[in-house]
């Protein structure tokens, strides 16, 4: 279904499908919007499951191998998935590959986290003006990561901080990162191009 159509409109036909796991887990203001955001999409269509009508779907997957499962009304993360199809890794994201600079100039803002280690350490992650997040984690080198490792608890504080005209510090104690570093700060800011600014150069 997805190979024959563009991202936003794949989302809007499953909308209800979003809409209905969004009210199973009793967050049917963020957690739709961090479905999108991340770019999940439901593993039946990526095995032959799929059906047209809006069905619950307890199993979503990114676009780096990552799970999402749903049961009991709580949500599982599954890094790097090896039960998973590997057609689930083809991206969809229009700015995949493009440089840190670029997605930051078409974003809206941006989530800094610095972390304590002994060694430059910091996750970036833009929003960009197209509604998708986009996440890059730094240590000796940059590399683009899934916005899942944020944790859906870091995600629903980042869209309740979202709307705020210049900056604001998230308390990290709320945070679930599935990154295992202690964190300094966290900020969002609406300066996605500045986002050098609000790194700690040390991370002591």
């Amino acid at each position: 279904m997805i190979k024959n159509t563009d991202l936003e409109t794949f989302y809007n036909r499953i909308d209800g499908r979003i809409q209905l796991i969004g009210s199973y887990l009793n967050n049917s203001d963020k957690l739709p919007k961090i479905i999108k955001s991340c770019r999940l999409k439901p593993y039946s269509i990526f095995s032959d499951h799929f059906q047209n009508k809006v069905v619950f779907e307890p199993h979503w997957v990114d676009e780096f191998g990552n799970s999402l499962k749903i049961k009991n009304k709580s949500f599982n993360i599954i890094l790097n998935d090896t039960e998973i199809n590997k057609n689930t890794k083809i991206s969809s994201d229009l700015f995949f590959g493009n440089s840190i600079e670029v997605i930051a100039k078409n974003s809206k803002c941006v989530l800094v986290i610095n972390f304590e280690c002994n060694q430059r350490c910091y996750l970036v992650s833009f929003y960009g003006n197209d509604g998708y997040l986009r996440c890059f984690f730094y240590y000796k080198v940059i590399a683009q990561i899934s916005p899942v490792l944020l944790g859906i608890n870091t995600l629903v504080d980042f869209f309740e901080n979202i709307h705020n005209i210049i900056k604001e510090n998230i308390n990290k104690n709320k945070m679930d990162l599935l990154i295992k570093l202690d964190v300094l700060d966290c900020i969002v800011c609406w300066d996605p191009v500045g986002w050098q600014d609000h790194i700690k150069g040390d991370c002591k």
